[in-house]
């Protein structure tokens, strides 16, 4: 069960409940930006950002945000159908280059560009705030460790990365996740632990 508050008619909305949340961020995006015009790098993420928007939309995530070459999304659930959710998504965006057009493909191969994403996973509770019940954005400590999850995914060399919290009493058909250690993680006093996924 979730709580609702609402302060004041001028005052934002403000929903505590947990959720699965996903980070995806371009892999070497720094490496592709060196090697691409501008232009032809911002029609590139400007796809990508439309097609990857239909996509987490079809399974019925919601977009928090796209800030550079990242995206931050959230199920409103913490159950074992967000979470499987969360994973058909991961699982589609760590190779991120069927959401490209032919050209697109044909122009990362003439500069010897990947288009990969890494992910990383992550349940807890966070406040959803915003101006409306249309307008959220995922706030607290939860939110924080998802995106500290997905950039140790460079550390650990994995393109997905998901938590205890996300794998715990949990038994997805025909996956498996493979525990990666206990890591630090900046601004958090306890080292986390993190799990790989495979097949």
């Amino acid at each position: 069960m979730f709580q609702t508050q609402v302060l004041t008619r001028s005052e934002p909305v403000v929903q505590t409940r947990p959720v699965v949340m996903l980070v995806g961020d371009i892999k070497a995006y720094s490496r592709l930006s060196s090697k691409l015009a501008a232009d032809d790098l911002a029609k590139l993420m400007n796809h990508w950002y439309e097609k990857c928007r239909d996509f987490l939309k079809q399974k019925e995530a919601v977009i928090d945000k796209f800030t550079g070459d990242c995206v931050f999304a959230y199920w409103h659930s913490d159950g074992p159908r967000a979470r499987q959710l969360a994973l058909d998504v991961a699982t589609a965006l760590a190779d991120s280059s069927w959401l490209l057009t032919d050209s697109q493909k044909q122009m990362l191969l003439r500069v010897d560009a990947s288009f990969d994403c890494c992910i990383g996973m992550h349940v807890g509770e966070v406040a959803l705030s915003g101006a409306s019940q249309d307008d959220f954005t995922a706030l607290g400590d939860a939110v924080n460790l998802a995106f500290r999850i997905e950039g140790l995914t460079r550390d650990l060399d994995q393109k997905i990365l998901a938590s205890s919290a996300f794998v715990s009493d949990w038994d997805p058909v025909g996956v498996s996740f493979q525990s990666c250690g206990l890591h630090e993680v900046k601004g958090f006093s306890e080292p986390v632990e993190v799990y790989s996924v495979g097949a």
